[in-house]
């Protein structure tokens, strides 16, 4: 067992389901707090995981929820670079329309 593999493994699916990072993550009897499990896999790691876990379709879906149409080509990679760097969907769909990257602007 190798603790970043595993923990990435573990990170992204626990990001696809709770759209969230978790407070901790277990490791062979260990259990390393959020801080923890960060410094060991540092930032381009805890970024690797992240660009791994984006759904873009539930991107759409918040992007959508303000009313404004769909989501013009380059908002996927707007919203991409927002979830990479750490921010949540809601987050990212009032930015994408605050940017103006939807076809029904008013």
């Amino acid at each position: 067992m190798d603790f970043i593999t595993d923990a990435k493994a573990f990170l992204v699916d626990h990001l696809k389901h709770f759209d969230c990072l978790p407070m901790e993550f277990e490791f062979e009897g260990v259990v390393y707090d959020r801080d923890e499990y960060e410094e060991r896999l540092g930032v381009e790691g805890i970024k690797e995981v992240r660009r791994e876990a984006f759904d873009w379709e539930k991107c759409e879906d918040y992007i959508a929820s303000h009313g404004f149409g769909p989501a013009d080509a380059q908002a996927q990679s707007v919203a991409r670079e927002l979830w990479e760097e750490g921010d949540d969907y809601a987050t990212i769909g009032h930015e994408i329309v605050a940017r103006g990257l939807t076809f029904n602007q008013i």
